[in-house]
């Protein structure tokens, strides 16, 4: 019998939101991101082992954290895995007028992807690793992956609206390592408007800002 194959998605959160936001529809930014993945995971010979989901909560933006907090309690109900790094604040002045300003910047996120992917590559945990990002901050991690686990194929998703991340193509094998996330591939994995939590004992309601366009308008 042949061994189906493993797979792993590992989602860097606000590069696919940042990029989602890019294309000016919230709608979209309420991904059921298992649904996603799983579309570049063939289903005859792949197993989508686990969906690994890495952001953090902007605290000083109220309604926007909230609103955060919300979809990922929706993709836990889903069976994504969070890991939640976290911003710290940083002081800024202008040169010129010397105007001051507190700037924020994310934290862990991106060291604890890498981190992640290379433990789950020593550990043979899956065969292939299905990386969503742009961030050529993670190509020593794809670098160290591939050289702890030789078999290890790893796969770039990148959106196609942007410029493609070749160094972490060239990376992870080169140009069939890559594949363009388009909007058509947002629009069918959407979540839907009630998420079921706890076994069904509660719910998670999208929130407004993510209400897709009405159709009879």
């Amino acid at each position: 019998m042949i061994r189906r194959k493993r797979t792993i998605a590992y989602v860097d959160g606000f590069n696919l939101y940042h990029a989602v936001g890019d294309l000016g529809a919230n709608y979209l930014k309420w991904l059921d991101l298992r649904a996603l993945t799983v579309a570049f995971a063939p289903r005859s010979d792949h197993d989508m082992v686990q969906v690994v989901y890495f952001t953090a909560y902007a605290h000083w933006r109220p309604e926007s954290s909230a609103r955060h907090a919300i979809y990922v309690a929706a993709l836990q109900a889903k069976g994504i895995t969070a890991h939640l790094g976290r911003f710290k604040a940083r002081s800024r002045q202008c040169r010129a007028c010397g105007a001051r300003w507190t700037d924020h910047e994310e934290k862990e996120s991106d060291v604890s992807l890498g981190i992640t992917m290379v433990r789950d590559a020593m550990q043979a945990r899956y065969d292939r690793a299905l990386l969503f990002t742009r961030d050529s901050d993670l190509v020593p991690a794809v670098r160290m992956a591939r050289d702890v686990s030789s078999s290890a194929d790893i796969l770039i998703i990148s959106p196609e609206w942007h410029r493609k991340p070749s160094e972490l193509i060239t990376t992870a094998g080169g140009r069939g390592h890559h594949r363009f996330l388009r909007r058509i591939h947002l629009e069918r994995a959407l979540l839907p408007a009630e998420v079921c939590c706890d076994g069904g004992n509660s719910r998670v309601q999208r929130p407004a800002a993510y209400d897709p366009p009405r159709t009879d308008q």
